[in-house]
């Protein structure tokens, strides 16, 4: 599917930052590997663990957590008033690959995302809870809206958590790189129809991102969970299509609101830059 092979690109980031060794500020953890598969369940999710996976043994309490963490920087709930979700459901994938991605079932995640001393893994899970609690409200088709939203809340729950490297890696690290060429023709040309059709997954996560920030600068640090509960509140989890849902958007913000982000993104592009590394916490 298009979302599937846009969220293997975001993955292939998540393992480039587990190989290299990178953790966030943790206390140590004990590993154990799964002998036969181990399955968890309580209130908030369901999770099998393959066998032959190594995984810490407070995988639970370190899930939860993350669930906890991405509810807080939102303000949303995943089991929204008047819906009937079920727990969340954890998808394992054991081929060693890259591959995640997250809806209204769940997440899917691939083995190497148990190693959740490294900032990679919380990368992943924050990542893709988000589009969880997204999905759950509202059922839209707009990649650059829901990329930026998981992206953005995300950064909010490192900060909230002390996660500086994290935070640097969302913010001023993994999105900072565009192609110029690109970058002129996208924002400058008609960024309106590049929302409303572009097809090409990476984009979707550069130039929303950058859309998102100027959201935020400009309407509010909490406009994508206004935008979602007055979403939700109009249309409750109808399927939109792309362009109805972009309507909406004008609707929460301004009808020149795509031509103004050009006008402030030359004037503010160096927010996107790639900043300094902060330090490294090894557990």
């Amino acid at each position: 599917m298009r979302r599937a092979k846009k969220l293997f690109l975001i993955s292939l980031t998540v393992l480039f930052v587990l190989q290299s060794g990178i953790s966030a500020p943790a206390l140590a953890l004990d590993y154990i590997t799964s002998a036969a598969p181990v399955t968890i369940t309580n209130d908030v999710f369901t999770m099998t663990i393959p066998a032959d996976v190594p995984y810490p043994t407070n995988i639970e309490s370190l899930i939860l957590a993350y669930c906890n963490w991405v509810q807080e920087a939102s303000g949303l709930s995943f089991f929204p008033p008047g819906t009937a979700y079920e727990n969340i459901i954890m998808r394992i994938t054991n081929d060693g690959g890259a591959y995640a991605y997250g809806g209204a079932f769940g997440i899917n995640v691939a083995n190497m995302d148990y190693l959740l001393d490294a900032a990679g893994a919380e990368f992943a899970y924050l990542h893709e809870l988000t589009h969880v609690l997204q999905f759950r409200l509202i059922n839209i088709d707009c990649p650059p809206f829901t990329e930026a939203f998981a992206i953005l809340n995300s950064a909010k729950a490192a900060k909230a958590q002390g996660l500086v490297y994290l935070y640097w890696h969302l913010m001023s690290f993994n999105y900072a790189y565009v192609d110029p060429s690109t970058e002129e023709a996208i924002i400058s040309s008609d960024f309106e129809t590049f929302y409303r059709t572009n097809e090409d997954g990476w984009d979707d996560y550069l130039y929303g991102f950058r859309f998102g920030v100027y959201l935020e600068t400009v309407y509010g640090a909490d406009i994508f969970t206004t935008i979602i509960q007055n979403h939700a509140a109009a249309f409750g989890t109808r399927a939109l299509t792309r362009n109805e849902f972009v309507d909406f958007l004008l609707t929460q913000t301004n009808v020149d609101v795509f031509i103004n982000f050009a006008e402030w993104y030359w004037q503010n592009k160096d927010l996107f830059e790639m900043k300094p590394e902060p330090p490294r916490f090894y557990p």
